[in-house]
């Protein structure tokens, strides 16, 4: 066959496409752009990158600063006597901070989970339960009427740091540059497995594809349950944004103690909402 210019011109632009669609497919896959460092902090950084935390080496790592997302799905409470109330979630509205920050009555971490509840008689129900700082309350509506819940502010901002984002916040040093001390990584079953500490506790970090976290297991301090085993599986991970790269869990489920607590469905998600967590005055003045 006659090679043209006019031929050659176009298997040019051919090679040109088929190697922009490698390029872009290697990068959908979940290798980063850059040479990223070896041993556990590659695997981390391979992770922050794939949660949409970490676009380039020296760059910013803790770019989500909190989340926000809205849910349906299921619920189970439970009660002072240690028994579980199931509810149906029409709708569950779910904010999160991960910085520390304290200026007045406003604190981070911070924490909010709004339900919208459907009971065994189909009664409709509203609880939210919020923490910030050392505190917890539950409230009538949001930033509404205040009831101060003791001993809740650890486990309510715990699920906060056991978030897909929240481990990448728990796992580096504040610059982003390190491991903070007792990181540690293992294989099990050919998947990679990181011990990451959580408020002074392990936690066992299961990376599925991407390296993106598919099953975290450690223990938490329960107002009711006391130290009790507590499992987040997260999976079916999407940009549910569509826009800034974020990729977030689609399908969320907890578990306490081995009982099902929270399995939801996340239907809108976004990062680095303006959430404030301002603790009301009458549950610091308790607290005190």
């Amino acid at each position: 066959m006659k090679i043209t210019a006019k031929l050659l011109g176009v298997l040019v632009l051919a090679a040109i496409a088929v190697t922009t669609v490698s390029v872009r497919a290697q990068d959908e896959k979940g290798s980063p752009p850059f040479n990223k460092a070896p041993g556990t902090m590659g695997v981390v950084q391979v992770m922050s990158y794939n949660l949409g935390m970490l676009r380039r080496v020296g760059g910013a790592t803790h770019a989500v600063n909190g989340v926000f997302f809205v849910a349906n799905g299921t619920m189970s409470e439970v009660g002072k006597d240690k028994s579980f109330t199931e509810y149906k979630l029409p709708k569950a509205t779910v904010e999160m901070t991960y910085y520390k920050f304290k200026q007045g009555v406003v604190e981070s971490p911070g924490s909010r989970w709004d339900f919208s509840l459907v009971d065994s008689s189909g009664e409709m129900q509203r609880k939210i339960f919020a923490a910030a700082g050392k505190y917890a309350w539950d409230e009538d509506t949001p930033g509404g009427n205040a009831t101060p819940v003791a001993d809740a502010a650890t486990y309510r901002l715990t699920l906060n740091s056991l978030s897909p984002q929240g481990l990448v916040w728990q796992v580096l040093t504040p610059d982003g540059k390190g491991l903070v001390p007792g990181v540690k990584q293992d294989d099990e079953g050919g998947k990679i497995v990181l011990t990451i500490p959580v408020n002074g506790v392990p936690a066992k970090v299961t990376l599925g594809e991407l390296n993106r976290p598919e099953k975290v297991e450690t223990r938490v301090k329960h107002p009711v349950l006391g130290d009790t085993p507590i499992e987040l599986d997260y999976s079916d991970y999407r940009d549910i944004e569509g826009s800034y790269q974020i990729f977030f869990p689609g399908h969320i489920v907890e578990k306490l103690g081995g009982h099902t607590v929270l399995d939801i469905t996340v239907t809108e998600f976004h990062t680095n909402a303006y959430s404030v967590f301002p603790v009301p005055t009458n549950v610091g003045q308790g607290a005190k």
